[in-house]
């Protein structure tokens, strides 16, 4: 079976970089077993500190103009990505740690997992399609690394340089 597979009408969806800032191997490896064991993807970044929706307009736009990147990141997880999502966790470049599916229309805003050092706090629910420890050297590989992949989240589309290169991954 293939990875494309999985894709419905939709025509899109969405891979995580599983990266953890200056996190060890060991961080990686318990970030993704507690989302993984808990249904969850998550995101965070400095300067977030707050439910994304909560902040105002004007604080959005300074956010934007201070970095575009993670700007365009918070509005896709917290605003595009919607239930039924199709959702690829990766390790590294080459790598997939699970696949699964969007499973609430919202997100939210959870202190708490960042406090304790647990997780993300920002965070959507999945329903985990397949996973794979983070230590399973059998996990599907990529035919080529996503080079170019720097982002922790991307939507790729059928016009995507990615696209093939994902969906004609064996699962």
């Amino acid at each position: 079976m293939k990875l494309g597979d999985y894709v419905d009408d939709k025509n899109y969806f969405y891979i995580m970089h599983l990266s953890y800032g200056s996190g060890t191997d060991e961080d990686r490896r318990e970030y993704w077993e507690f989302g993984r064991d808990s249904n969850l993807i998550g995101l965070d970044r400095l300067g977030v500190e707050m439910d994304w929706n909560d902040k105002t307009e004007d604080e959005k736009k300074a956010f934007f103009f201070e970095d575009r990147t993670w700007h365009r990141q918070f509005e896709m997880f917290c605003n595009q990505m919607t239930k039924g999502d199709l959702v690829i966790v990766m390790a590294g470049l080459d790598s997939i740690l699970g696949i699964g599916r969007v499973s609430r229309t919202d997100y939210y805003y959870c202190p708490k997992f960042k406090g304790d050092r647990i997780f993300f706090d920002h965070v959507r629910n999945m329903r985990w399609i397949k996973v794979w420890d983070y230590d399973d050297k059998n996990r599907p590989k990529l035919a080529e690394p996503l080079m170019i992949f720097s982002d922790t989240l991307r939507r790729i589309t059928d016009k995507s340089e990615f696209w093939g290169i994902l969906t004609n991954t064996e699962i």
